[in-house]
């Protein structure tokens, strides 16, 4: 079994997956100032114009004519999404997720794990500054949009409580290797809880 880190893909998506340069120049001042590693925040770019554009073509009617009350946050990305009216790249989209989907399939093989944070760290507090949760937004996107874009499998482990907070691991393994990936999870995850409890200095 190969093991894989957030920096090994963020190279292995720069070297095989060419196209993803254009996405990392156009990435906003946000997501290139945070910790996120550029390729991936390039991906979650990706992901995300690919939804709206999805999220138009079904449900661009149904909000025009309902006009739900949507709140805060949804309701300007919603309208951001029927507003879009470049369609003409969608098939270049589509090639760079195909050729991410490709490159992280060799990378991973049959046997390959990477394991990721779950989220990039505490939950946003209420009335947080806008540029703090738009940070915090941008490295959480990196970071989903792995799965979420290329239909492979994920799983979560819970770690425990550091804190007062939630603390978890992700493991992702290729399309269709859902019972392996989750095999590996149930046999790591007695010894992944003992490693953080000792991290934390606490007993297992």
């Amino acid at each position: 079994m190969q093991w894989w880190t957030m920096e090994t893909l963020g190279d292995s998506v720069s070297s095989n997956v060419p196209c993803i340069g254009e996405f990392m120049t156009d990435l906003s001042a946000i997501e290139a100032s945070s910790s996120c590693v550029p390729a991936l925040s390039a991906i979650s770019r990706l992901m995300q114009v690919l939804q709206r554009s999805e999220f138009k073509a079904n449900h661009a009617e149904w909000v025009n004519t309902v006009k739900p009350n949507l709140g805060p946050g949804i309701r300007e990305r919603v309208q951001e999404a029927i507003a879009s009216e470049d369609e003409s790249a969608m098939e270049d989209l589509h090639a760079v997720r195909t050729e991410f989907k490709s490159a992280l399939a060799v990378l991973l093989k049959d046997d390959g794990i990477l394991a990721i944070p779950t989220v990039p760290g505490a939950p946003p507090k209420l009335r947080m500054d806008a540029a703090l949760l738009e940070d915090f937004r941008a490295k959480a996107f990196s970071l989903l949009s792995i799965a979420g874009l290329l239909g492979f499998c994920q799983v979560s482990i819970p770690l425990g409580t550091r804190d007062g907070v939630s603390v978890s691991v992700s493991l992702l393994a290729g399309h269709g290797g859902d019972r392996f990936l989750v095999a590996v999870a149930q046999e790591l995850y007695d010894a992944l809880k003992a490693q953080a409890a000792a991290a934390w200095g606490l007993s297992a």
